[in-house]
């Protein structure tokens, strides 16, 4: 079984990066795509776009679903720690910040979605906040930016970026690091605050979200620390995920916002990829918007009848199994067909054709890993705001999910930037 993905889109400080749709559409893509999804606890109860999600039905939601079904693994500080209401009751007496006013309301919520089959899992008894500092000191302090590809971002707007978040970069994250050590307080919640005050503005003392920053910078700040909040966002995301044994996800994929994936996954010059190998395959599937509305649990059955068997499959043929390709693309379609035959009962809804581009790398090698990557970020840099795309990278290979629509539209709406999957360096 691989790794649940950690889902980023449930964090409050990525709502100024992120359209209306992005929390539906990146839980559906990844229920149906990926083996699971894991989201910290916190994130329940900080997140505006999860709050509203929720509010918007009486009736069972994907979430709810998924944490029933096991599809949905919330991590819960505190040994012991089995439900949302305790969880949130810990969370209140550390102090955090941020917590929502409605928050008791979505733990009884939630709660109620706690069944047999529900997983949950703890978090590590390790500082995550010390391994964040580490992560901001080797990504975010570096001398040199990352190097990127030119097709992806003009290396001058990058060294301009760089030069011009070196305040925030450098000596705001360095003095918030020994502020939180001191104040025994959140890493995180002390560099925005750090860096509201270099501000031309005025930012309250204590910072929630990076919106408060955005309001108090200056026109010459804004290109600048709009950028950098998205970088401390995604070291936080990709530390987080880390240390959770999760692979860490970046929705709303633009290669300057989400520079630091650069980083983290570093540009490999010489011709490693030699010897991979791409499959193709276009089936047609239900529309991202239809499968935000039909019933979750049978959605959730679905993926765990032919959904699981293509994941299975994929696994087989990544790894060298012969014979798999033909059982990959059976049950590919067999799970779309499946999916969009009920669909279509539920919901009179048509299909899009879905293309699914498949990689198989020669070898496990982290420099032919990083080369397939950089390929696999590069197509989603180059995706079109208006095309659905998820890029699902392992160490077995990657694989690009990119929905295309056949019908006109009478106004066009943005329906999410790609968004970008990427393996624990960790495992």
């Amino acid at each position: 079984m691989s790794n649940p993905v950690y889902f980023s889109a449930a964090d409050r400080q990525l709502e100024s990066y992120l359209d209306k749709e992005a929390f539906s559409q990146s839980l559906v893509k990844n229920i149906c795509f990926q083996d699971s999804v894991l989201i910290p606890d916190i994130f329940f109860f900080i997140s505006g776009p999860l709050s509203d999600y929720l509010d918007s039905s009486t009736q069972v939601t994907l979430l709810e679903a998924g944490i029933q079904k096991g599809e949905i693994v919330p991590a819960f500080r505190g040994k012991g720690t089995s439900n949302f209401s305790d969880a949130l009751k810990i969370i209140r007496s550390q102090q955090i910040r941020g917590v929502r006013e409605d928050a008791e309301k979505t733990a009884r919520r939630l709660d109620r979605a706690i069944l047999s089959e529900t997983k949950t899992q703890t978090w590590p008894d390790w500082s995550i906040g010390e391994c964040y500092a580490k992560t901001l000191r080797k990504h975010l302090m570096a001398d040199s930016a990352p190097a990127i590809d030119e097709s992806l971002a003009n290396h001058k707007i990058v060294e301009t970026l760089w030069k011009g978040t070196k305040l925030w970069r450098v000596d705001c994250v360095k003095e918030a690091i020994e502020l939180a050590k001191k104040n025994e307080t959140g890493l995180r919640g002390e560099l925005m605050a750090t860096v509201g005050r270099s501000l031309k503005g005025d930012v309250p003392s204590k910072v929630d979200d990076v919106s408060q920053l955005f309001d108090a910078a200056s026109d010459e700040e804004s290109f600048f620390l709009h950028h950098f909040c998205r970088w401390m966002t995604d070291c936080y995301h990709y530390n987080q995920a880390t240390e959770f044994g999760a692979n860490p996800n970046f929705p709303g994929f633009e290669p300057l916002e989400c520079l630091m994936v650069q980083s983290f996954y570093p540009k490999c010059e010489a011709d490693t990829a030699t010897g991979t190998e791409n499959l193709k395959i276009d089936v047609d599937f239900s529309p991202i918007e239809v499968l935000q509305r039909i019933d979750p649990l049978e959605l959730i059955a679905r993926k765990k009848n032919w959904g699981l068997k293509y994941l299975c499959d994929l696994d087989r043929w990544q790894s060298g199994n012969d014979g798999a390709e033909n059982d990959l693309r059976k049950s590919l379609n067999k799970y779309a067909t499946d999916l969009s035959k009920w669909a279509s009962k539920e919901e009179n809804a048509r299909t899009d054709p879905l293309s699914v581009v498949v990689s198989k790398l020669p070898k496990m090698d982290p420099a032919i890993l990083t080369a397939s990557a950089g390929t696999a970020i590069a197509i989603a840099g180059a995706v079109s705001p208006y095309v659905p795309c998820l890029v699902a990278i392992g160490g077995l290979g990657y694989v690009l999910y990119r929905w295309r629509k056949t019908r006109p539209t009478k106004q066009q709406i943005e329906i999410g930037k790609a968004e970008v999957n990427l393996p624990n360096n960790k495992s």
